[in-house]
């Protein structure tokens, strides 16, 4: 979610660990002991048994994940590159593939109503749809492309696709 729409740190937080957990790795100078003093702020203590962390190996601290996202999205070979798990990750769910832009933004558009998208969308169905190369993937792409009035045409699009 971007920052502009966090507007209230612990709301946010209580729903993200409420449903998950995450792990840190360390990166850089980064390790175990800078996410220790994260985690010991008062304002962070209550989240601390959500995330855990992740060793990795040193030759892959210094790696960037940004050059490695540019090559994946290029389908250029990171065979080797990457620690298996995260490799397996990435070939089984397209991360960073093109088409993973547009699962990311409409899940950030459904999770703005995720009460409403929760009862009314098939998220598979959406996300088939937006691969198709047809008028209505098309139709989809842009609504998810588009700020103003995405979620609206989104809406109008979910009740249409149900018609048919």
């Amino acid at each position: 979610m971007p920052p502009a729409i966090i507007k209230d740190r612990e709301k946010a937080l209580k729903d993200l660990f409420s449903s998950t957990e995450i792990v840190a790795a360390g990166r850089g100078p980064w390790g175990e002991e800078a996410l220790d003093q994260l985690l010991g702020k008062a304002e962070n203590r209550p989240y601390g048994k959500y995330v855990h962390y992740f060793s990795f190996p040193q030759e892959m601290r210094d790696l960037a994940s940004s050059e490695m996202r540019t090559r994946i999205a290029a389908r250029a070979s990171v065979r080797g590159q990457l620690p298996d798990a995260v490799e397996k990750f990435v070939t089984m769910t397209g991360a960073y593939q093109p088409a993973y832009g547009v699962r990311r933004r409409l899940l950030e558009v459904l999770y703005g109503v995720r009460g409403w998208a929760e009862k009314e969308c098939d998220f598979k169905v959406l996300l088939r749809i937006a691969a198709e190369k047809t008028d209505r993937g098309g139709k989809l792409r842009k609504i998810l492309g588009s700020d103003k009035m995405a979620l609206a045409k989104l809406k109008g699009l979910v009740l249409e696709v149900g018609k048919s």
